[in-house]
């Protein structure tokens, strides 16, 4: 086993000459000060991102190095040598993310490894939300050695669906440290698919083999910084769903709009999977507020998730916040028979009937019929063509809304 050691804008006249300057800004950080000094898991570490996790990624047979957020291996800004716990000062960071020896044999001496049992793993961090980013860089501090690419760290990125390794991380040169590391600052940039994505991760995986060569420090990292632009075609001031009896009114307002080409209005069940229900068409250019607003005339019952996009003239697209509204279930106090229908369809309710509409699937209006509180009407349909309606019926219960299907 190796060593173990422990520029100034001042009017608002400038500001309308140059609208859509964007400036790249820090908007995700990571110190892993979690006050833990020693054997704290990585895997069971919760910062203010949310917790990290881990995939084993190879064959791990027997007690493989462990991954360990604690000052054991104290955080340091570049250039400083590696050391344990130290009070926080202007060099001294506190807690950093690190590979240790397994819990059941050395447990966490800092960062470094015991190189005779095979590791492989990589530990990840929550989701991060680059909605609104583009152009997004990760920086970090970070020590490292090992034995060339047997024993390795390097850093993955994750895009909602694959992960995929980023850059692998140059060890850092360490002479003059005793073996503890000396800090180095390591930036890169992540690729386009990260832009304005919200489920990105990073995550940092250690493999080492078991032929006992190695040279400490293992790897540590510490102060992760995510930065990136947040200039967006469109400045989007609000997104609502509210509804309104039996419909959903959805309202959003832009301030600025930079070749913007059209919105979708998307709905789902369950937060997971939307459908497109209609488009809106962007102003394109704009340095006004614009007020937009759309009614689901029949929303689900139940849960309705809905989310807006925004397509560029360039053809990229955009996601905005997700709105959650939920309509209450009811019993159906109206039954039309047959269905599918052909000639003719009765509309029959528990309650008198004053008015029935029947619309088609784009929402317009074919028939219009007052019943006179009758509790049975029927309806002909020779004159409309095949296809999928809504019955409309006003009766002493309300508003009840039903699905008609009319046949060849």
């Amino acid at each position: 086993m190796p060593k173990l050691t422990a520029p100034r804008i001042a009017t608002s006249t400038f500001f309308l000459c140059l609208p859509f300057l964007s400036f790249a800004q820090v908007f995700w950080s990571e110190n892993f000060d979690n006050g833990c000094t020693l054997n704290c898991l990585a895997t069971s570490y919760t910062g203010t991102n949310g917790a990290w996790t881990q995939t084993i990624t190879g064959s791990e047979p027997f007690e493989p190095n462990a991954w360990y957020v604690s000052c054991a291996e104290n955080g340091h800004t570049e250039g400083t040598c590696g050391t344990g716990c130290e009070p926080p000062s202007a060099t001294s960071t506190g807690a950093t993310l690190h590979v240790s020896a397994n819990p059941s044999t050395y447990g966490d001496v800092g960062a470094a490894y015991n190189a005779f049992w095979l590791t492989s793993r990589r530990i990840e961090s929550p989701a991060i939300n680059c909605t609104g980013r583009s152009a997004i860089t990760i920086s970090f501090d970070y020590i490292e050695a090992g034995d060339g690419a047997l024993d390795d760290a390097s850093l993955w990125y994750y895009d909602g669906s694959t992960w995929s390794i980023l850059s692998n991380t140059p060890k850092t040169n360490n002479t003059g440290c005793g073996g503890q590391g000396r800090w180095t600052r390591h930036s890169i940039t992540l690729p386009s698919s990260a832009d304005n994505n919200p489920n990105v991760r990073i995550g940092f995986l250690w493999v080492n083999n078991d032929d006992n060569i190695g040279t400490d420090p293992s790897f540590a990292v510490d102060n992760i910084t995510l930065s990136g632009s947040s200039a967006l075609p469109v400045d989007l001031l609000h997104f609502r769903a509210t509804p309104q009896g039996n419909k959903v009114q959805l309202n959003w307002s832009t301030a600025t709009e930079i070749n913007a080409h059209y919105f979708t209005i998307e709905r789902s069940s369950d937060g997971r999977r939307f459908q497109t229900l209609d488009t809106a068409f962007a102003k394109g250019n704009s340095n006004v507020m614009t007020a937009y607003q759309w009614h689901d005339r029949w929303p689900l019952q139940g849960q309705n998730y809905y989310r807006l996009a925004l397509h560029d003239i360039d053809g990229k697209t955009r996601h905005f916040n997700v709105e959650l509204v939920s309509m209450a279930s009811h019993a159906k106090t109206i039954v039309a028979y047959p269905n599918p229908a052909t000639d003719h369809v009765t509309i029959e309710s528990i309650a008198p009937i004053q008015r029935i509409r029947l619309l088609n699937q784009q929402g317009m209006m074919v028939k219009d019929m007052p019943a006179g509180g009758k509790r049975s009407v029927t309806l002909e349909l020779h004159s409309l063509p095949a296809g999928i309606y809504m019955v409309r019926v006003t009766n002493g219960k309300g508003i009840e809304i039903i699905k008609l299907v009319r046949g060849n």
